[in-house]
């Protein structure tokens, strides 16, 4: 066979190894996206169940504010706010029949005006109950979210200094951190997904600020919002963007470490002070009630 036969089919055999990567490419972004397709769907599904069954009881801003909550703790599930308010019903009619019961069981009257201040006390409670532990795990989701935001951002630069689109580096930054830092893979693997699918890069990135809610992240969307209008080159945005984040951070340990002291003096008052009080003044004490008996 001669030189130039092999170099031929050579080239053919390029050729049709790289036409089949072209071809799985094309054929995993559009099962991507009409994953996506369907995702939103449900979701504009759900959401317009939700307006109904929620239209005349909650308002639009009280949706709004529950919704961000939810977004801030983790949950992105469509039925999440429903879950949410559901919740919150439930809880608060099962404090108020507790209290109601316990009125009953002690005999005392359960029509008066002190088992309905008891029954309306015992619902707000009740019905604050899932906001309250919300609150609790959206600070434990943001706290995870600071800690890994630098090393994200470093890998977005890399990311995008090898080449890759500003999607395509979200994409690849999530499947690296999703065994450290889930939360943040998480984050990363929708806003890749959203800058796939909306029309408007911008509002993705804005969600992205919106679900999080830390100033890092509120920070690369702003910034990389106006890299996109602007044409700024995105690797030196991304680095300056890193360093504020580690920055921050070092802030943040410096400003622990600071209250320290406090907390260990009251450590140490609660400790060793309160017993040696005790021990000083029980002979005082005991004196006392000697001579009055």
């Amino acid at each position: 066979m001669e030189l130039a036969q092999i170099i031929v089919m050579l080239s053919a055999l390029m050729l049709l190894a790289m036409a089949v990567v072209a071809w799985q490419n094309t054929l995993q972004r559009k099962r991507r996206e009409a994953r996506l397709t369907r995702y939103i769907k449900r979701k504009e599904a759900v959401v317009q169940q939700d307006n109904a069954l929620m239209h005349n009881w909650v308002t639009h801003n009280e949706k709004a504010r529950l919704s961000r909550l939810l977004a801030n703790a983790g949950f992105h599930k469509p039925q999440a706010l429903t879950w949410l308010l559901l919740a919150k019903f439930g809880s608060g009619v099962m404090v108020a029949a507790m209290l109601l019961g316990r009125q009953a069981l002690n005999g005392e009257a359960i029509i008066s005006m002190w088992s309905l201040t008891l029954v309306l006390v015992g619902y707000v409670l009740g019905a604050n109950g899932p906001e309250w532990w919300l609150n609790l795990n959206a600070d434990r989701y943001r706290k995870k979210l600071k800690q890994s935001a630098p090393d994200a951002i470093d890998l977005l630069v890399l990311c995008v200094e090898s080449g890759l689109s500003l999607n395509r580096a979200f994409e690849r930054v999530a499947r690296y951190l999703q065994g450290q830092h889930s939360a943040m893979a998480e984050q990363f693997r929708v806003t890749s997904a959203e800058l796939d699918l909306l029309n408007d890069r911008t509002q993705a990135l804005n969600n992205l600020s919106w679900r999080t809610g830390i100033p890092e992240l509120h920070t690369l969307a702003t910034t990389l919002t106006m890299a996109e209008k602007y044409g700024s080159p995105l690797a030196d945005t991304l680095r300056q963007i890193s360093e504020d984040a580690r920055r921050q951070r070092a802030l943040d340990i410096e400003e622990k470490a600071g209250k320290l002291p406090g907390k260990i003096t009251l450590i140490q008052m609660t400790m060793i002070m309160l017993p040696m009080l005790v021990m000083v003044i029980s002979p005082i004490l005991s004196q006392l009630l000697t001579s009055l008996a």
